[in-house]
C-alpha cells in the first residue's frame, strides 16, 4: 500500500507543478503583451495612455476610444486599412472637437455642428481624408453597404475620419454591418455628449458675461437695480 500512496502523492505533486508552470507561462505572456502595448503608449498632455491596459470610458471597436479622465479621443492610425495595428493611435482633445457627421456610402445620415458640407452620392475631400462615395451604378438595392464612416470636425476646420466599415457589399442584415453600425452609433453618442457639453459651457460663460455687463450698467446708473435684477433672473432662467 505504501507504494500506492507514494505514487498518488507524486501524481498530485506533478499535477501541481504542471499547473504552476502553466500559470507562470500565462503570466509571462501577459506581461510581454502589456510591455508591447506600453511601448506604443500615446502621450497626451504629458500623461501616457495605454489602450488595452488603461480602461476607456467608451470603446468603439478597434477604431476609436474615449478617455474622459484625459479628455482625449484616440483614433487608430490604420482605420482605413484592413490591417489593425494595436497601440497605433492619434490623440485628439475633447476641447478641439466642434462637430461631426456620420456617412453611409458617402451619404450624410447624421450631423451635429459638422463639416458644413452635404454629401450626396459621394464627394471627395481630397488625399487620405477622402470620403468614399456611393457606388450607385452597381447597386440596385440599399440592402448592402460598402462604407460607414464618422467624420469629426476640429478647431481649425481639420477633419478626422474614422472608418467603421471600409470594404464592399456588406449585407445590412449581416453581423459585420451590424457590429460596425453599433460601434459608429456608440462613437456618435459620445461625440454628441462632448459637443453638448461644449454648448452648455459656452452658454454659461456667455450668460455670466451678460450679467457682468448689466451689473456695470446698473453701477453706472444707466439702468435701475430693478431692471438689473429682472435681466439677471431672465439670464439665469429663474
Amino acid at each position: 500500500m505504501g507504494w500506492l500512496i507514494k505514487t498518488e502523492e507524486e501524481k498530485r505533486e506533478r499535477a501541481l507543478e504542471k499547473a504552476k508552470s502553466k500559470e507562470a507561462a500565462h503570466e509571462a505572456k501577459r506581461k510581454r503583451y502589456i510591455e508591447e502595448l506600453e511601448k506604443k503608449a500615446v502621450v497626451f498632455n504629458g500623461k501616457k495612455i495605454v489602450v488595452g491596459v488603461d480602461a476607456s470610458d467608451v470603446a468603439c471597436g478597434n477604431e476609436a476610444y474615449f478617455f474622459d479622465d484625459h479628455r482625449a479621443l484616440l483614433v487608430t492610425k490604420s482605420s482605413s486599412s484592413l490591417v489593425f495595428v494595436p497601440g497605433s493611435y492619434t490623440p485628439y482633445s475633447y476641447d478641439d472637437i466642434t462637430g461631426f457627421e456620420m456617412y453611409e456610402d458617402g451619404k450624410s445620415i447624421m450631423q451635429k455642428g459638422g463639416t458644413g458640407r452635404a454629401i450626396a452620392g459621394g464627394m471627395i475631400f481630397g488625399g487620405a481624408g477622402a470620403i468614399v462615395g456611393a457606388s450607385t451604378s452597381k447597386r440596385t438595392t440599399e440592402s448592402v453597404c460598402d462604407t460607414l464612416q464618422v467624420v469629426i470636425t476640429t478647431k481649425g476646420a481639420s477633419l478626422v475620419k474614422i472608418d467603421f466599415l471600409h470594404f464592399g457589399d456588406n449585407k445590412k442584415s449581416g453581423s459585420a454591418y451590424q457590429m460596425a453600425l453599433d460601434n459608429a452609433r456608440r462613437c456618435v453618442a459620445k461625440l454628441e455628449e462632448i459637443c453638448s457639453n461644449h454648448e452648455h459651457s459656452t452658454g454659461s460663460v456667455s450668460n455670466a458675461d451678460e450679467i457682468r455687463k448689466y451689473k456695470e450698467l446698473c453701477d453706472d446708473g444707466i439702468i435701475s437695480q430693478g431692471e438689473f435684477d429682472s435681466k439677471k433672473r431672465e439670464l439665469l432662467g429663474l
